[in-house]
């Protein structure tokens, strides 16, 4: 939800304070960014970086545990794609351990 201000400068030029729920202004001045709290863990399992860790530790884990090139592309893309929830799974299979 937005809510706007109308203000009038010296100019007389009209200006839209526009500004999202929470008090956050909707665009920054160019060269200014906006900081935000994080959520934690949420939001670190959300970045690129931890991501690609996931991606590489899993297709390590698939190719160790099924000695298959497939199964590596497998266990990689669910990493990426669930990167808390698949190492967790790999770690309970014993990691890189054969079956």
């Amino acid at each position: 939800m937005q809510s706007s201000q109308f203000t009038q400068p010296l100019g007389g030029h009209a200006i839209v304070n526009a500004r999202l729920a929470g008090g956050r202004p909707l665009m920054q001045p160019m060269g200014h960014t906006a900081y935000h709290q994080t959520d934690g863990l949420l939001d670190f399992a959300s970045t690129s970086s931890f991501r690609q860790v996931s991606f590489i530790a899993c297709a390590f884990h698939g190719y160790r545990r099924n000695h298959s090139i497939i199964w590596a592309a497998i266990w990689g893309l669910l990493g990426s794609v669930a990167p808390v929830l698949t190492p967790v799974v790999a770690v309970a299979q014993g990691f890189g351990k054969e079956k």
